[in-house]
């Protein structure tokens, strides 16, 4: 459809045509700039919203606990706090929204302006008929520039989440971590490692032993001096 519309305008007006290139590249350039923010502010927008579902998941799980603390007003509080902070990007966003569509608007005004003056400077070469279908066509040329360059933004701005996706499937794994710190507090150090024949001779010793059951009771042993020679059992039974 947008084809057919330039068409009809480079029929009846071909000198609108040289108009063209110039008001594609302002089209593009206003589209170029309002990106550069939109992004950004896409990306913060889906980052602020995270604590707020977090929040609000974590009070439906302990509500009973929240109930029973008298903690409601607290916690009432800081969602309200996180709501506060998720809207300051989505505000931005929709002023940088309008800022856009203002310069849109502006931009099809003046290619409005300029068809209108093709038309009145080649009144004497056309039909009324035609220069209505000329101003129609413009008008229709005009909506579908800014629609293409809305919905060009729109999918780039979107395409944030996509960009968080991927981050995410590129974080290493908790769990392969957690595993590889446990193998290496496990391991001993290289310098006091032991040959593999150890231990060949060895005994346990107990010099001046005392141990009770509780605080408030007699020792159960006390002072007791024993050696448990290598290769050998030996079980204390008893009180």
């Amino acid at each position: 459809v947008s084809a057919a519309a330039v068409i009809t305008c480079a029929v009846l007006l071909p000198w609108m045509l040289l108009s063209l290139p110039l008001l594609i590249y302002i089209f593009k350039a206003v589209q170029r700039r309002y990106l550069y923010t939109a992004r950004e502010v896409t990306r913060l927008m889906g980052m602020s919203k995270t604590p707020v579902y977090s929040h609000f998941a974590s009070s439906l799980d302990g509500l009973a606990c929240i109930r029973a603390s008298h903690l409601q007003a607290s916690l009432e509080r800081r969602f309200i706090h996180f709501i506060d902070v998720a809207n300051r990007p989505y505000l931005l966003f929709w002023s940088g929204t309008r800022w856009l569509g203002l310069r849109l608007d502006m931009l099809s005004s003046a290619l409005i302006a300029v068809s209108t003056l093709c038309i009145v400077l080649l009144r004497n070469h056309m039909s009324p008929g035609l220069g209505g279908v000329a101003i129609n066509q413009i008008f229709l040329l005009s909506s579908y520039f800014q629609y293409s360059v809305r919905c060009a933004a729109g999918v780039e701005n979107l395409f944030t989440s996509v960009e968080r996706v991927q981050a995410y499937t590129r974080l290493p794994s908790e769990e392969r971590r957690a595993e590889q710190a446990r193998l290496e507090a496990s391991k001993p150090p290289a310098a006091h490692t032991p040959p593999p024949s150890w231990p060949v001779h060895g005994e346990i010793r107990f010099e001046k032993l005392t141990m009770q059951y509780r605080t408030n009771m007699k020792p159960a042993l006390e002072e007791i001096d024993l050696v448990v020679e290598g290769g050998t059992r030996v079980g204390v039974v008893g009180r």
